[in-house]
């Protein structure tokens, strides 16, 4: 077959791949056309326990919303929070909230309960987020592998924890811990994740 006639097809195959990559960057890895729930802020009363509303609503504003189950096994996203002396285990269904007896969690969100009220009552949330976890207040351990947080669209909650950098930052994955503040560019970040979702297949 002469070169000539293979360039259309090369371009055919072009095409699909960056659509096929575009598809799961935007649509699995990193949820970009999703609606974020309107949740009412939560009463908060000095004293009492925390709510799952408020629990609820930090993680909406986390933009928790945006995980999904695993498009390979329908296993659904969940987070557990710990606090000082309790925890409380969430399930993300069609970008809602549930609580759930689940004991299998991708992620564990270490937090004081203070701070569920504190960030429920700041007006600017993000940052008030990245400056805790910078401090160490707010801790994210990593149960799941990589590419199951992956197909989960978890890259959109590490955002919160990293500056919302488009590329992300790497936070501890497994066992192992990278270092923070190292930008990827995005072409090398979906070649990650795409050799991660070859793992998993």
């Amino acid at each position: 077959m002469r070169i000539g006639k293979l360039v259309p097809l090369i371009f055919v195959i072009l095409v699909f791949c960056i659509l096929g990559v575009g598809y799961c960057y935007f649509f699995i890895i990193s949820p970009t056309f999703v609606n974020k729930p309107d949740l009412e802020i939560p009463l908060v009363i000095e004293g009492e326990e925390v709510t799952e509303e408020q629990v609820f609503y930090v993680l909406n504003e986390l933009d928790a919303y945006k995980l999904h189950g695993d498009p390979f096994s329908d296993e659904p996203a969940i987070i557990e929070l710990q606090f000082e002396d309790s925890s409380m285990l969430v399930e993300i269904i069609d970008n809602n909230f549930v609580a759930s007896d689940n004991m299998a969690p991708d992620i564990i969100i270490e937090i004081p309960k203070e701070e569920v009220i504190n960030l429920i009552n700041e007006e600017d949330f993000d940052s008030a987020v990245i400056e805790l976890y910078s401090n160490g207040i707010i801790d994210v351990d990593i149960v799941a592998d990589e590419a199951t947080l992956a197909l989960k669209g978890y890259k959109s909650l590490y955002d919160n924890f990293a500056s919302n950098e488009i590329t992300g930052n790497l936070v501890k994955l497994d066992a192992k811990t990278y270092t923070k503040g190292l930008n990827l560019s995005l072409l090398f970040f979906i070649a990650l994740i795409l050799h991660l979702i070859m793992e998993k297949i």
